[in-house]
């Protein structure tokens, strides 16, 4: 009986490890379709942005489900103990930064894009591009163990802080209507945080890649 319960035990850890493995790519794929969106008014990627955001939801209390039943049948120590932690903690994160997503594609079917100046667009597009970029990496670091994802994260946060401000410089030089620029400023702080949640998944893949213990339990 043991020996079955250890088996299942550690079935279960590789289907919590590649559900949150397919959570980190739906929301990446939820960026690039909210670039779409956006920028090019594809209302298909407003629709596909949606989808991969019920998705994330259905897969979120799922996980969580697994790993509920993890900590109270198996009271797992150590290295999984803490990656059951972190996966807890991440699971909010993909929710939270695939609404945002979300929201940034709905207001491209607004089609205000084109009262957009080139400078604008372009700071935009340079946003998604840094935001996708990091959430790849972090796709990259959860699935290969990289224990320093956090640290090379904290450049690209500061790079995205600085095209933040100077796409906030260029919505308030008076070029826009008030009703765009209301919404423009919210897609420029809905942008600026796709990075800041990527870099708190980051510190969470730290804490239970970085741990140098053997992972053991208790049967």
């Amino acid at each position: 009986m043991a020996s079955e319960l250890r088996t299942d035990y550690h079935r279960q850890l590789d289907q919590i490890d590649s559900d949150v493995a397919l959570g980190l790519a739906l929301v990446e794929e939820a960026i690039a379709g909210a670039n779409a969106a956006f920028l090019a008014a594809d209302d298909e990627a407003v629709k596909t942005v949606a989808v991969r955001r019920q998705e994330i939801k259905t897969l979120h209390a799922s996980v969580e489900a697994l790993v509920f039943t993890q900590l109270a049948r198996q009271a797992p120590v150590a290295g999984e103990l803490r990656q059951l932690v972190a996966v807890l903690r991440i699971l909010p994160e993909l929710d939270l930064t695939i609404a945002l997503a979300g929201d940034i594609s709905r207001r491209g079917a607004m089609h205000f894009g084109p009262e957009l100046s080139p400078r604008m667009r372009g700071l935009v597009s340079s946003l998604f591009g840094h935001g996708a970029t990091m959430w790849h990496q972090i796709a990259d670091a959860y699935s290969q163990r990289s224990p320093e994802i956090h640290k090379r994260l904290e450049d690209a946060v500061d790079e995205i802080a600085e095209l933040h401000a100077s796409l906030w410089a260029e919505l308030t030089s008076g070029l826009l209507r008030a009703p765009v620029l209301a919404e423009m400023a919210l897609v420029a702080r809905f942008l600026k945080r796709l990075g800041d949640h990527a870099l708190e998944v980051a510190r969470w893949i730290e804490s239970f890649t970085s741990f140098d213990g053997a992972a053991t339990t208790v049967d």
